[in-house]
């Protein structure tokens, strides 16, 4: 347009001014040569196409890309996309040629093992499922089944699982239950569902119905099932030799009406481990007795423990988790407390003449809970545990050969680890600290447990990060008193494995009042011959049979230029790191907040950064994301920064020579106004040294001042580069604001014990200061947002400050002091823990430490609220109580302080219902559009809005 009438002036002054003849030609010449010059400069001027400013229907569209998978050969890559509103689409593309398939409705891809199939989740219409009336009404999930080479296509409905074979010959799915089916005489039986089992090859099926559960060889040679049909005839667990013609069924165990669980296949022992159970009247199954079939002995079952032989006390419960040892030896089984048979449901009373005045009759229907001082948990979360846990079972094994069965955990164990080994295990008892969680935090004792004799050991007391057992059981690691140590449980020795590396293995950067907790562990080394362990920067290889001797496997690299070194498990079934393996590490560099990708083998110190072309330096402005490597050395990878989404890119081999993207899952991004991260860093007044990022509009002008929403938690500047998925829910949308020309501001904030109000108003003015100064953050229009722990920090900032036009907070604590002994519902908690030793920081009881409290809660400090607060609360929060959110807006509403609350109803921490959160976007926006752009206000803003009814 601007073209066009910039062409059309040039023809009217041509007409009007020069009059064209043979005798003003030269004049004519130069003029035409001086505005054509000026044209030239103008279409350089303008972009070369005018982007658009992202909307709330541009962020309902965005897709996001999950689960990406390569198959194992390399010639096949698979994922599926989902906007944010819509159904997912599931893609299957070909590494070698352009052959790309796309599956409506697929999600979460799985291949099979030789790369010729693909399964997908086949998930219903989100159309449906948002339509269903009740979560009866809601379509179930089915299973596609795709044929890589052709793209051919099974769907099948109503199914709730699925897996392929390892040695790709069969595809089992598992359909989902018709619950209306029910035994006629035991009306509360367990009945099962449709199982088939594919043979890929030929596409013939083989169905079995009201099967329970079923176990698949891991070779693809045996599957066992069990039965539960409604007129008990077919009860049984039944196996098919699947390398046998028609996989004819064979009968392990069948008995009328009995129920058969836990089942659990040994290959290298070849033995099927499984729990019979006969039922009462009414169809519930009564203890077990635990079975074991093997198949050198293939017509026979042998009893391993029945309920009389059960230690006294204990039983063998229907519902259970059983588990062999890698070697087919030991056989974890689960036991409960009789005193836990409560669990199956009473009859109601229905009262008679006789019991209408009976008190015993009438208490039966009493519904108190005890809350007793000395109570080890309180009630509320005593009824949370339960409610959670109360199908738990206590770990007890089984050994194969010996005909041996002990009893690990109980009442002093009550948490003991089903180990890969068959020798050693590890077990936790959190009794002695458990009235501590509710004001102190999480600890328990440690246990070794050998497997062979029954016996245990306590190593460690009160620790607070779970112990590390080595795969074969030779070793146990753990962190306390900010060191690692090792347990030989051989030699029954016990050493501190880091007390020689002057290196700090504690989080240095820990500023809650609880002990600084360790950096992780990479995992353990073939044979259990070395274990990796992180500190802060480099990574370390330690010894385990010589706890002195270590190799830096980073080569200090990441100390000397603040690289953090994380190994990378790109198997999920790889117990160990093989000695001669080749892998690759996370490289995060903490000064440019960027993240590359390191490939290590034997004999190179430090490692090679795959993400340069030289494989030295450091790739910056970028992260980059191992997704899956072949068996061939395909890697597939992302690579992402805020404006570029993270697509998947493929190489062709281990150094990534050559990598060629091969998605673009959002390419409307190129015509939407997104804007770009820049690194700020600021010493705070208590001389902090911070950092943050700002994100700047598209055609940021540094000399010009712009409106600032801060938006932060804790410390976010690690994400400078990382690509920011637009999406409808609590938090900003950031394209949103940057479209309209803010800036936005994440400082980091970090605390000192007893002030977390304080510090984060430090951090944050003091960062916004520094963006004044540089005159990009115009001063008369500020705003800021948090939600949670954000959220409470907004309440209290703008106590301290006048300096933000607006102000947004979601899920805030208020008040600290009643916020102290409320109840976390999600966990049944007392939040007391959050104020002494977690987040919240107060680092002292309500008694010792009530000014600290006080001080840093708004409600006491809303006298000195200036600015306009917008809050957001659903009123069945399970982390801050909704009564802190009203607490708060109750303070200023009686100080006569514009103050808005949006109170969303059945609604947790953070809002799930689609409507609800794209209401709060909305709202969010008008409430800082308003205040800080001077926009007009809506209803809501200066009337509100009356209830009437709904």
């Amino acid at each position: 347009m601007l073209i066009n009438a910039l062409t059309l002036k040039f023809a009217k002054f041509e007409n009007e001014v020069f009059n064209f003849n043979g005798n003003n030609m030269k004049q004519y010449v130069v003029y035409s040569r001086i505005i054509s010059l000026f044209l030239t400069f103008i279409l350089l001027s303008l972009p070369s196409h005018a982007k658009k400013p992202f909307t709330l229907d541009d962020a309902m569209k965005f897709k996001s890309l999950q689960n990406p998978v390569i198959s194992e050969n390399g010639f096949w890559v698979a994922y599926h996309v989902s906007p944010d509103r819509g159904d997912p689409i599931g893609y299957i593309q070909s590494t070698t040629d352009s052959s790309k398939f796309e599956i409506e409705r697929g999600a979460r891809p799985v291949f099979s093992r030789d790369g010729v199939y693909t399964g997908f989740t086949w998930v219903p219409k989100s159309l449906e499922v948002e339509n269903a009336k009740t979560p009866k009404d809601k379509p179930k999930n089915g299973f596609i089944l795709v044929k890589n080479t052709t793209g051919s296509i099974h769907k099948i409905k109503d199914v709730k699982s699925f897996e392929f074979s390892d040695d790709s010959k069969w595809c089992v799915y598992h359909k989902f239950g018709d619950d209306d089916k029910k035994s006629e005489k035991l009306k509360k039986k367990p009945i099962g569902s449709e199982l088939v089992i594919r043979h890929l090859f030929s596409q013939t099926e083989i169905r079995v119905d009201y099967v329970t559960e079923y176990t698949l060889d891991s070779a693809g040679a045996y599957i066992f099932y069990s039965v539960s049909s409604p007129d008990g005839e077919r009860d049984g667990i039944y196996l098919r030799r699947l390398l046998e013609v028609f996989a004819p069924e064979f009968a392990v165990n069948k008995a009328e009406n009995t129920l058969y669980s836990g089942l659990a296949w040994a290959p290298k022992t070849k033995a099927l481990g499984y729990i019979s159970s006969t039922l009462t009247t009414e169809g519930v199954p009564k203890e077990g007795t635990l079975m074991i079939w093997e198949e050198i002995r293939a017509q026979q079952y042998q009893i391993a423990l029945t309920p009389q032989t059960a230690p006294k006390g204990w039983y063998i419960p229907y519902n259970n988790k059983t588990k062999w040892s890698e070697d087919g030896l030991s056989l974890f089984i689960g036991l409960k407390p009789d005193a836990e048979r409560d669990t199956i449901e009473t009859k109601a009373i229905t009262y008679t003449d006789d019991s209408f005045y009976n008190i015993d009759s009438v208490l039966t229907k009493s519904s108190e809970l005890i809350w007793h001082w000395d109570d080890p948990l309180i009630s509320t979360n005593q009824v949370n545990w339960w409610d959670k846990s109360k199908d738990r079972t206590f770990t007890s094994v089984y050994n194969l050969r010996s005909k041996r069965f002990f009893q690990l955990a109980d009442s002093s164990c009550n948490n003991v680890v089903a180990a890969d080994n068959s020798i050693y295990t590890i077990g936790y008892d959190n009794t002695p600290y458990q009235k501590e969680i509710t004001y102190n935090g999480w600890f328990f004792d440690l246990y070794v447990f050998n497997l062979q004799t029954g016996t245990k050991k306590k190593i460690a007391t009160r620790l607070a990060e779970s112990a590390h057992l080595s795969p074969q059981g030779k070793h146990v690691l753990f962190f306390q008193n900010k060191h690692w140590h090792i347990y030989d449980t051989n030699k029954d020795s016990l050493a501190n494995i880091t007390i020689n590396v002057p290196i700090p293995f504690y989080d240095v950067d820990n500023d809650i009042p609880a002990e600084a907790g360790s950096y992780g562990i990479g995992g353990w080394f073939q044979d259990d011959e070395y274990v990796l362990i992180n500190e802060k920067y480099d990574f370390y290889k330690f010894f385990t049979t010589d706890p002195g001797s270590f190799i830096n496997m980073s080569a200090t690299f990441g100390r000397k230029n603040q690289l953090q070194y994380r190994y990378t498990n790109l198997d999920p079934r790889k117990k160990a790191i093989m000695n001669k393996d080749t892998f690759y590490v996370h490289v995060y560099s903490e000064k440019s907040k960027a993240t590359n990708m390191f490939f290590f083998e034997e004999n190179i110190a430090g490692g090679i950064n795959v993400t340069t072309e030289s494989g030295l330096g450091f790739y910056e402005e970028k992260t980059f994301t191992i997704l899956g490597r072949s068996k061939n050395n395909k890697l597939i990878f992302s690579r992402e920064s805020f404006d570029e989404f993270p697509d998947i890119w493929i190489a062709d081999n281990p150094l990534l020579d050559n990598p060629v993207k091969i998605t673009d899952i959002n390419p409307q991004m190129k015509d939407l106004k997104w804007g770009t991260t820049e690194i700020v860093r600021w010493v705070s007044p208590l001389g902090d040294s911070l950092d943050g990022y700002i994100m700047k509009p598209d055609n940021f002008d540094p000399k010009k001042k712009y409106p600032v929403l801060v938006y932060y938690y804790e410390r976010f500047s690690s994400r400078t580069y990382t690509f920011y998925q637009p999406r409808i829910n609590h938090r900003p949308i950031y394209q949103l604001y940057l479209s309209d020309d803010y800036l936005v501001f994440v400082p980091d904030v970090v605390y000192k014990t007893g002030r977390p109000g304080y510090d984060a108003t430090d951090a944050i003015l003091s960062g916004l200061k520094v963006l004044i100064d540089r005159g990009i953050a115009d001063p008369d229009r500020l705003c800021i947002q948090g939600h949670s722990w954000a959220g409470y920090q907004t309440a209290f900032v703008i106590t301290q400050t006048d300096m933000f036009k607006a102000a947004s907070a979601g899920a805030p604590v208020g008040n600290m002091t009643s916020a102290y002994s409320q109840i976390r519902t999600e966990s049944g908690l007392a939040r007391q823990f959050q104020y002494e030793k977690q987040q919240s920081r107060i680092g002292g009881n309500l008694w010792d430490s009530l000014d600290a409290y006080m001080n840093n809660s708004p409600v006491f400090l809303a006298p000195k609220i200036n600015t306009p607060l917008l809050i957001l609360h659903g009123n069945e929060d399970e982390a801050v109580p909704f009564s802190q959110g009203v607490e708060l807006y109750l303070a200023l509403r009686r100080l006569d302080k514009p103050c808005v609350l949006v109170e969303y109803n059945k609604e947790p921490h953070h809002p799930r219902k689609y409507e609800n959160k794209l209401d709060w976007q909305i709202k969010m926006k008008e409430w800082f559009d308003h205040y800080v752009l001077g926009k007009e206000a809506p209803k809501w803003i200066k009337d509100g809005k009356p209830y009437y009814g709904k």
